[in-house]
């Protein structure tokens, strides 16, 4: 079921970041586990840039973040991988509608 969004996946850090720089997603879901490079330094290159800095990027861990840990990541918020596929969908659906909202204003 389609729904007017693409999708795309990366298993490291380093792909993701160029995947980003091609694509310019405007709402990042990344594993707080990431390969080579760590979720607080993947998230800080691009909320650091000036041309990236707007990116939503939410975080997907089965442990619990406090508020500061999450901010000082640069992270918009925090998703918990114990969550069904269902609630899962149906957070980021919120989010990507806030995003086009902002979008519109």
């Amino acid at each position: 079921h389609k729904v007017g969004y693409d999708v795309c996946v990366a298993s490291d850090a380093e792909t993701a970041l160029t995947i980003f720089n091609h694509t310019r997603s405007l709402f990042i879901l990344v594993s707080l586990i990431l390969l080579r490079i760590n979720t607080c330094t993947f998230s800080k290159i691009l909320k650091n840039d000036e041309d990236t800095h707007d990116v939503t990027i939410v975080g997907l861990s089965d442990n619990k973040l406090s508020k500061e840990q999450m901010f000082y990541c640069g992270l918009d918020g925090l998703f918990d991988m114990t969550e069904t596929n269902t609630g899962l969908v149906k957070r980021i659906k919120q989010y990507l509608s806030k995003i086009e909202k902002n979008k519109i204003n």
